[in-house]
């Protein structure tokens, strides 16, 4: 008899696995975990679409944001979202026009709005997110990204024009791109 009890204990247990196995293997499709924190390295990997990356100022600590609306949109510094709030509009991405020949080089694509960092005319000026062009079209949204020990922090430097985004102050500001000087701090992000 006890025979027979473990025969059917095991057995059951067995189907019971089995049915939940089955049901892992054909139920109804679990939801998709969410991406795990984007790692940023020195070189910053491109981000997902979901999350992108914050771009912190170097001196005030807010993060590069522009703000929806239509035409070109002004870039400024903002208070960083920091989780689990989620403000989509101060999350960038890198798209690269030519990674393998010339991988310091990129656009800085805004995430919420699909717009690019661009830099219009060689004299300090406002920075603005427009239109994203591809490849090496309109280079005024093409800009190089260096590494600067003293900050510990990136320059990034517009290829048209030769000037560094900066953001001066300590609150709320517009962006601005102006003269490269990598000893003042407003012009270096993290």
């Amino acid at each position: 008899m006890k025979r027979i009890l473990s025969l059917i204990t095991t057995v059951v247990l067995a189907s019971g696995v089995a049915v939940a196995l089955s049901t892992m293997l054909t139920g109804p499709a679990a939801a998709t975990p969410a991406p795990g924190p984007i790692p940023r390295t020195v070189e910053r990997a491109q981000a997902s679409a979901f999350a992108g990356i914050q771009l912190r100022n170097a001196n005030s600590n807010l993060c590069l944001v522009s703000r929806a609306g239509s035409g070109e949109r002004p870039v400024v510094q903002s208070t960083c979202a920091n989780p689990p709030t989620y403000w989509a509009d101060q999350y960038w991405e890198y798209i690269y026009p030519d990674r393998l020949n010339n991988p310091g080089y990129v656009r800085v694509r805004n995430v919420a709005l699909g717009l690019c960092l661009t830099a219009r005319g060689a004299a300090e000026t406002a920075a603005v997110t427009t239109t994203c062009g591809s490849g090496w079209a309109w280079p005024d949204q093409i800009w190089r990204l260096t590494y600067v020990p003293r900050w510990n922090a990136d320059r990034i430097q517009n290829l048209s024009s030769g000037n560094c985004l900066a953001a001066r102050g300590s609150g709320e500001s517009l962006a601005v791109v102006t003269t490269c000087n990598d000893g003042w701090i407003d012009q270096h992000w993290r």
